[in-house]
This record gives C-alpha cells, structure tokens and sequence, in this order.
C-alpha cells in the first residue's frame, strides 16, 4: 500500500534551510525554538487570521503602535543621527 508523500512541516523546513545556510547548530536550535514558541503563542492560527475585519484589514497590534508610521522617526532617531552644523 503506497503511503501519501506529505511534505514537511514548517519547522523542519525551517531546519533544512537554516542546514543548508551552514548555521550554527545553536542558533538553528534558538531560531527553531523561538519559531515554536511564536506559534504555540497563537495559538497555531494562520497570520491572516490576526487581521480584524472591524478595523480595515489591520491587525489590533499594529493598531495600538500609532497610526502605524515608522515608530523611530516618532521617537526622535532622526535628530539622534543627524550631524550638527
């Protein structure tokens, strides 16, 4: 009986492609880790399920940041680099 060819899943994918970018096997196993975690977060939903209708497509997230413009120019990173005359 022929079995099904499933392809991987994401984490795995996420391995092979860190393997095959010569990553440490420390940083494959944080960045894989890390990766995990974010799903289970939440909750193994899709990102397109985090977009709210009732707020034009966005998510609540960026929602609360501002009005959704570069945060550090907001901040004053700008005068920070800037050079004095």
């Amino acid at each position: 009986m022929p079995q099904d060819k499933r392809p991987k899943k994401l984490l795995d994918q996420m391995r092979d492609v860190l393997q095959t970018q010569h990553y440490a096997i420390r940083t494959e196993d944080a960045y894989v880790d890390w990766a995990r975690r974010f799903i289970l977060f939440h909750q193994k939903r899709h990102p397109a399920a985090h977009r709210s209708p009732k707020f034009g497509g966005k998510s609540e997230i960026a929602l609360s940041s501002g009005d959704g413009c570069d945060t550090d120019y907001h901040h004053g990173a700008r005068r920070r680099h800037s050079v004095a005359p």
